[in-house]
């Protein structure tokens, strides 16, 4: 009963969430139209965003996707020196590209994976000193990386996914304690010794060293993150412990 409950709770959260969201793009609506109002319209739209690609209503996602990247695009376009700005409009561009490939819209997603590394690439320009938007960099790198591959070439995704690793181990570089960057450079291990495989023919022997360092990176994790979030090192690991078996059983056979 308790387990059933449970479920049935956490199937009701997007529900709950989206009314709750409603209430804000209404509220929102009656207030002045200032710049504070707009980037929580823009916030909210893309929070109802989340909540229905966690219904699996991906067609609506992407048109709340569209609608905060709107805002975002103005915003920016009236404030062009605000980072904070730009930095989501990065994410809303981000965002709406992974919708748009979930839609195998390589096309309109990899236009805009491009203007979000835009946004990103000219905030480090401005700031060397800039490491968020270096770490944002890798990340959409990796986010952008199956879109890169299917609609450039694999070559590309490649260079792409080491450039993100690189960023990764930077970032860990200067400051060992940076999960943000453990986490990423775990998943990003993961996903270049997959596309290493796909290039290879599918011979695992081509991302098994990819699959240790990422196997490394995740079993120094300690704290598990929710079984739905985005990351789950448990689940990372027992994957990577699979494929490295697999690797190993195809080796010696």
């Amino acid at each position: 009963t308790t387990e059933i409950y449970t479920l049935s709770l956490h199937d009701a959260l997007p529900i709950l969430a989206l009314k709750a969201y409603q209430i804000v793009l209404d509220a929102a609506s009656q207030a002045p139209s200032d710049s504070d109002t707009r980037l929580l319209q823009a916030r909210t739209e893309r929070g109802i965003a989340g909540e229905l690609q966690a219904l699996g209503d991906m067609r609506a996602a992407l048109v709340h996707q569209r609608a905060a990247l709107r805002i975002f695009q103005a915003l920016v376009a009236t404030s062009p020196g605000n980072t904070r700005f730009r930095l989501e409009a990065s994410w809303a561009y981000s965002e709406t590209g992974w919708v748009e490939h979930e839609f195998h819209d390589e096309r309109g997603a990899l236009a805009d994976f491009d203007r979000a590394m835009h946004l990103l690439r000219q905030m480090a320009a401005a700031d060397p000193r800039n490491e968020l938007a270096r770490l944002e960099i890798g990340k959409l790198e990796m986010t952008a990386a199956d879109t890169v591959e299917l609609a450039v070439s694999p070559k590309r995704s490649a260079e792409s996914l080491r450039d993100a690793l690189s960023i990764f181990a930077e970032a860990l570089r200067l400051d060992p304690t940076n999960d943000d960057a453990r986490v990423h450079m775990a998943e990003g291990e993961f996903i270049y010794g997959n596309l290493q495989v796909r290039m290879a023919h599918g011979h695992c022997s081509a991302g098994i060293g990819n699959y240790r360092q990422a196997l490394e990176m995740a079993l120094a994790w300690k704290d598990d993150y929710p079984a739905d979030s985005v990351f789950d090192m448990r689940d990372l690991r027992e994957e990577l412990q699979t494929k490295l078996a697999a690797c190993g059983s195809a080796s010696a056979q």
